[in-house]
């Protein structure tokens, strides 16, 4: 029984916008059923609710648990643009550029904007820790995509033509430039 309080206790502040968006009542019979169907049993209360958001099928849950993420993600120095001014365009081009770390991208919903008091529901909200605080920047489908793209294996002129064969009329520089002014972005060394 103390075990299994304890693992309620995790989930339920694990998920405290959850908790209080559905209701004590029935977030409490959520994680029991959860439980009860054998997840959560082996890990560490610190990782209990991984799998949660996704068995719940609530994007709110999901925000959480990548919030936690970012929280939790190991630290990176994030990419400066004055890093990047002095570089020669073919060696701009050449540089493999990747997501930070501590970044995370979460599909948006109303519920979610609400919860951030946001007046307009985005497509995407970007969770980053950059420096110490974690915070969140709701994003376009199109900012979205193109932080996806940098996935650390793609150098930036591939990830300009790519993001560019996929959406050509969109400004991928201003969004790279607002992607860096966020702290998603960073990179091993520039020479």
């Amino acid at each position: 029984n103390t075990i299994s309080h304890a693992r309620l206790i995790a989930l339920e502040e694990t998920f405290p916008l959850t908790r209080a968006a559905m209701g004590e009542a029935a977030f409490n019979a959520a994680s029991r059923a959860w439980l009860d169907a054998g997840y959560g049993g082996d890990c560490s209360l610190a990782v209990i609710g991984e799998g949660f958001p996704d068995w719940l099928a609530s994007t709110l849950a999901r925000f959480e648990w990548l919030w936690l993420d970012t929280y939790h993600a190991a630290e990176a120095e994030p990419l400066r643009s004055e890093v990047i001014q002095g570089v020669t365009p073919d060696a701009l081009l050449a540089l493999t550029i990747a997501q930070h770390p501590a970044a995370r991208l979460a599909s948006c919903d109303g519920q979610i904007a609400a919860v951030l008091g946001l007046s307009e529901t985005p497509s995407h909200v970007l969770i980053a820790r950059p420096e110490a605080d974690v915070l969140v920047h709701p994003l376009t489908a199109q900012l979205a995509r193109l932080f996806t793209l940098f996935n650390g294996t793609a150098n930036l002129g591939e990830v300009l033509e790519t993001f560019w064969a996929e959406l050509p009329n969109d400004d991928a520089v201003a969004g790279i430039n607002h992607l860096i002014s966020l702290g998603a972005l960073t990179m091993e060394n520039v020479s």
